[in-house]
């Protein structure tokens, strides 16, 4: 999963952002070749605008990996403008992965680049997502990719909502948190936390061990750490 900021920070984003319009994009080139299964929508991939992003998302959607964000809702049916979860399987397992938007991005760019929706705060919609995914697909395992900071946890800052989920969510196996380019890993019983920083200085890794018993998912412990 791909935790946002992709269609920026270099030349071959710019050239394939805006002057090769034409030929199929870099970037879900890229994603497909590398088997990644989503990716989470950032801000700096907002404010390249709707004929960007919506472009991009069409590519993306061709090869099975879409732009993920629950809180980014439409404002003309309530729904959201990209999809808020992804089912996929590997090893045997199910996994649900759910992805959200930065909740500040009314504060950040101009309305031109997001018309037709609005973002809601990410810690007032998890829960009730989760629980919702949980009771219609039935996944062995839950990841949430946020394009928001791992913050401090009080509640108080809309652009760093990772430790206010980390702290409030039940359900949630694993949390990957962004945005603030800061380098954080974080294990608890049953959730862990994983902010890989940015420009791949780090890459954070995690290890789960899941233990089955009569064909049920007994137990899961992690292992997490930065490269």
């Amino acid at each position: 999963v791909v935790a946002g900021d992709c269609l920026q920070g270099d030349n071959a984003a710019y050239y394939y952002n805006y002057v090769e319009t034409l030929s199929p994009h870099l970037f879900p080139r890229l994603l497909d070749y590398m088997h990644y299964d989503a990716v989470v929508w950032g801000n700096h991939d907002v404010e390249t605008g709707h004929k960007v992003y919506d472009r991009v998302n069409k590519e993306l959607t061709q090869y099975g990996i879409p732009f993920l964000a629950g809180n980014a809702i439409r404002n003309d049916n309530g729904k959201t403008y990209f999809p808020l979860y992804k089912m996929v399987e590997k090893g045997g397992l199910r996994i649900a992965v759910l992805g959200y938007e930065n909740a500040n991005i009314n504060g950040w760019l101009a309305e031109e680049v997001w018309s037709g929706m609005h973002f809601e705060r990410i810690v007032s919609l998890v829960q009730k997502d989760v629980d919702a995914v949980r009771a219609k697909e039935h996944p062995d395992v839950v990841v949430v990719g946020v394009h928001s900071a791992t913050g401090e946890g009080d509640g108080s800052n809309a652009e760093a909502e990772g430790m206010d989920i980390f702290n409030q969510v039940r359900g949630v196996d694993w949390l990957l948190t962004s945005n603030d380019h800061r380098p954080y890993v974080e294990t608890r019983d049953s959730i862990a936390l994983m902010n890989s920083g940015s420009h791949s200085r780090f890459l954070a890794h995690g290890k789960m061990n899941i233990t089955v018993k009569d064909g049920k998912i007994v137990s899961k412990t992690f292992d997490t750490e930065l490269i």
